[in-house]
């Protein structure tokens, strides 16, 4: 992946009257924020994996099925 070339995005916020560090700040936190909107897109994202919340390789979430032997939710008999 490549980094942030601050210089090739620099007259974007050339207008704005800040300095040359506020400009680098500026264009360093908008990459930071497109780059996990990316990330997250293509579940690349480091949350996604630590909670189990990415996909698996057949593109269903991991989320989406229950592994259980249990029957019932509660184990009082199920009303007729």
């Amino acid at each position: 992946m490549q980094g942030l070339d601050v210089e090739k995005y620099r007259p974007y916020v050339d207008g704005f009257d800040l300095s040359q560090e506020q400009q680098d700040e500026l264009l360093k936190a908008m990459w930071s924020m497109l780059e996990t909107f990316v990330d997250r897109s293509f579940e690349e994202d480091p949350v996604q994996h630590l909670l189990g919340t990415a996909s698996d390789s057949d593109g269903k979430s991991r989320n989406d099925e229950v592994d259980s032997d249990e029957k019932w939710i509660d184990k009082r008999e199920p009303r007729q």
